[in-house]
């Protein structure tokens, strides 16, 4: 386990075979984070801004196994970087900043791809139209008992999930024209099951 209150300068590479843990409270780092492969790992950044993580080059959770990332009170941009994540959980406030694809997923035919909202946003209006994927192996699945920030000024954007969706109290936020069906809107485009939608509105 690694707890780092610091800074660090260089790679962090775990070689043991299962259960790494690493946590990031403040702090900064320049280099890579490669979790350990073929066991549950878990990487947890905390209280932390880009200005703390815009240095992290990649973050890695080895692709085997059933390995987290967490976000807790922390505001991240730059998903092109996380890589091999069979979860990722947003919470306590925390905002992931969809600058990019998000691809979920590890290298493990049996497990799922899951991103886990809680009491956190999930910021898609950095990118426009933006994807939710998992790799070609396991299906995605997005959990939603927070908040998904859609909200564009041009009423255009656009949010796909390749994969199901499961409100779970959650809240969608979006602009929208009502005169007619084909009035600008933004939208949530759902590709798989949708389950508990909550949405909110704001009308032009």
């Amino acid at each position: 386990m690694i707890n780092n209150t610091g800074n660090i300068i260089g790679d962090v590479n775990f070689t043991t075979a299962s259960g790494d843990s690493f946590l990031m409270n403040r702090g900064q780092m320049t280099g890579q984070l490669l979790m350990g492969t073929g066991g549950n790992e878990t990487a947890t950044f905390e209280n932390t801004t880009d200005a703390n993580t815009n240095n992290i080059s990649v973050i890695n959770g080895g692709g085997d196994g059933n390995d987290q990332l967490i976000f807790n009170n922390a505001n991240f941009t730059g998903v092109s970087r996380l890589v091999n994540w069979e979860t990722i959980t947003l919470q306590n406030a925390a905002t992931l900043n969809l600058d990019n694809t998000l691809i979920l997923g590890g290298t493990s035919a049996d497990k799922t791809a899951t991103l886990s909202i809680q009491n956190a946003t999930l910021n898609a209006t950095t990118h426009y139209n933006s994807i939710i994927e998992a790799n070609a192996i396991e299906p995605a699945t997005v959990n939603n008992a927070g908040l998904i920030n859609i909200a564009s000024p041009t009423l255009n954007n656009s949010l796909t999930v390749r994969g199901d969706y499961v409100g779970a109290g959650g809240t969608i936020n979006l602009n929208a024209m009502l005169n007619d069906d084909a009035a600008a809107a933004d939208k949530l485009i759902i590709d798989g099951q949708m389950v508990e939608v909550t949405a909110v509105a704001t009308l032009f």
